[in-house]
C-alpha cells in the first residue's frame, strides 16, 4: 500500500492531467466555433447553404403534411438534422457576440 505522499502525488498528477485535457477540449471548441463561423457567416456559399437548410428544414418543413418521416428512424434523422442546423446558427451568433 502506498504512502500518503504517493497518494497525494498521484492525485496531483491526475488533477493536472484533467486540467490539461480540459484546456485542450476548450481550445478545440473555440477553433471549431471560429471555423463554423468562417464557413457559414463569412463565405457567400456558406451563407447560402445555411439559408437553404434553414428554409427547407426549419421554416417550411412539415414532414407529416408531405407524407415523409413516418418511420421512427426517419423522424430521428429529421430531428437530428434540425438540431444540427440550429447549433450552427447558435454557434455563429455566439462568435458574432464575441463569446
Amino acid at each position: 500500500m502506498g504512502s500518503i505522499r504517493d497518494e497525494h502525488d498521484k492525485l496531483i498528477n491526475e488533477t493536472e492531467e484533467a486540467q490539461r485535457l480540459q484546456a485542450e477540449r476548450q481550445e478545440t471548441a473555440v477553433r471549431t466555433d471560429k471555423l463554423i463561423h468562417q464557413v457559414f457567416r463569412q463565405s457567400p456559399e456558406g451563407r447560402d447553404l445555411l439559408e437553404i437548410w434553414t428554409e427547407r428544414n426549419l421554416i417550411n418543413h412539415d414532414p407529416i403534411r408531405h407524407g415523409e418521416a413516418h418511420d421512427p428512424y426517419d423522424i430521428a434523422l429529421e430531428v437530428g438534422t434540425q438540431n444540427f442546423i440550429r447549433e450552427i446558427i447558435r454557434t455563429c451568433k455566439r462568435v458574432d457576440e464575441g463569446h
